[in-house]
């Protein structure tokens, strides 16, 4: 991606004209790149990235494992372009006011993200 692109974060049916996404959690993204990170999975063995995304409106971090890249070159400052599937929420104005608990600042985000599993 080149420093010309603009960031975004859409619906994957806005982005993708006549497709109607199968999910109301596909979305498209464009990024420039905060943060990043080489991790290993210690199930698999499988690399991922942990990438820090500026999106314009709100960051976001996401996991890509690193044969999606293509031998792709990660620095800070590139630009990413991807479709993405979220996992999570987005927390309204009242419900971050009432039910967030704030960031843990004694833990680095991508030491959060190094734990994560997901049982299937």
């Amino acid at each position: 991606m080149n420093k010309t692109e603009k960031p975004y974060w859409k619906s994957f049916d806005e982005v993708n004209l006549n497709v109607i996404a199968v999910e109301e959690n596909a979305w498209s993204l464009c990024g420039q790149i905060i943060a990043f990170e080489l991790l290993k999975n210690p199930f698999s063995g499988t690399q991922l990235y942990w990438l820090y995304l500026d999106l314009g409106e709100l960051k976001l971090e996401i996991l890509v494992n690193r044969r999606a890249l293509e031998n792709e070159k990660i620095k800070i400052g590139k630009f990413v372009r991807a479709e993405v599937w979220l996992q999570g929420h987005i927390l309204s104005g009242t419900t971050k006011r009432f039910r967030y608990e704030g960031v843990d600042r004694s833990v680095r985000t991508v030491d959060f993200w190094k734990r994560f599993k997901k049982s299937n």
